[in-house]
């Protein structure tokens, strides 16, 4: 588990109003080093948002959750304690934030289990979107 330091645990973050100044954070969770990295990178790139900390596995990311402000999980649905796992630790760990799924993964279903445990959104890698931009959006609302 990798954490940037400086966040208050567990309190309701502020979601500044949504304006154009306002920044967020981010927790990914993925097991694959290669496509955390690659999203930290787009996290650490974007200007309204700021990475808190990565985690290779649901509880990890929860973990995290827990113990700072966390506006977004992005968390990726096939790891260890993935997928409805992951939103329901994340979610029982800090309900202010906001956990969105991340997956290769495009049925209904799957979809489906995500958003009833709680997730707000489902993203498809390499669906093409400013995932960045996307992550701004969940948590300017």
């Amino acid at each position: 588990m990798n954490t940037d330091a400086g966040e208050a645990a567990r309190a309701e973050p502020s979601r500044g109003g949504g304006g154009s100044d306002a920044t967020f954070g981010v927790v990914i969770a993925d097991n694959d080093n290669n496509v955390r990295q690659a999203l930290a990178d787009l996290i650490r790139d974007h200007p309204r948002l700021h990475l808190v900390g990565e985690a290779t596995d649901g509880l990890e990311a929860a973990a995290l959750c827990a113990q700072h402000v966390v506006h977004v999980a992005l968390v990726d649905v096939r790891m260890p304690h993935g997928g409805a796992d992951a939103v329901t630790a994340i979610k029982a760990a800090n309900p202010h934030t906001i956990v969105a799924g991340y997956t290769t993964l495009t049925d209904r279903r799957t979809r489906e289990r995500l958003l009833e445990a709680g997730a707000a959104a489902v993203f498809a890698k390499g669906g093409g979107l400013d995932i960045g931009d996307e992550i701004v959006h969940l948590a300017a609302t």
